[in-house]
């Protein structure tokens, strides 16, 4: 009995050094996060900038969704036609399915694979093209707000402009807080 509580007691003091040390080290982190925020922002010009409105009231942007949503009607239109289509050919086997030969039933099946296989690959292909299309075409739009962003920040004075809600910095030249 004595050996057990010997390495029971041995067990307890390692955890509580453990927790304590544990405890120990939460405080330093957060000790040095306060320090080293209160020393940032006193040498730093911060602003903040709202992304989302930012976009919203950029001329720009508008022109590029435009653009953006005729492309996406576009297809749209076409996926309606293949769409159509499918429905056409499931409404003719839904009349013609019972009194068809095997052969027949087949070939319907098959045309009906087939086509829910093309309106698939043709969602699939739009998808990635779509994702594509809209980075090419924002990029642009991104890459005007970081040069008057840039602009901006360097004419007002500013070491760091974060873009919210992202939390993005959108501008930062040479300072402390720069790592």
């Amino acid at each position: 009995k004595g050996i057990a509580d010997n390495i029971l007691n041995e067990e307890y003091m390692k955890n509580q050094i453990i927790a304590i040390l544990s405890i120990l080290a939460l405080i330093i982190s957060i000790g040095s996060g306060v320090y080293t925020l209160k020393k940032g922002s006193k040498g730093n010009k911060v602003a903040f900038v709202d992304t989302g409105k930012m976009m919203t009231g950029f001329k720009e942007s508008h022109k590029v969704n435009a653009v953006i949503k005729e492309e996406d009607e576009k297809w749209r239109a076409d996926m309606k036609k293949m769409e159509d289509s499918l429905e056409a050919h499931m409404k003719m086997m839904t009349e013609n399915f019972d009194i068809s030969q095997l052969s027949d039933k087949k070939k319907m099946q098959e045309r009906l694979s087939m086509l829910n296989q093309q309106i698939n690959n043709f969602e699939t292909y739009h998808t990635k093209r779509m994702q594509k299309f809209i980075q090419e075409k924002m990029q642009v739009v991104y890459d005007k707000i970081n040069v008057f962003m840039n602009a901006y920040g360097k004419e007002k004075g500013y070491d760091i402009v974060f873009g919210t809600p992202q939390g993005s910095i959108l501008f930062g030249e040479g300072t402390v807080a720069d790592i």
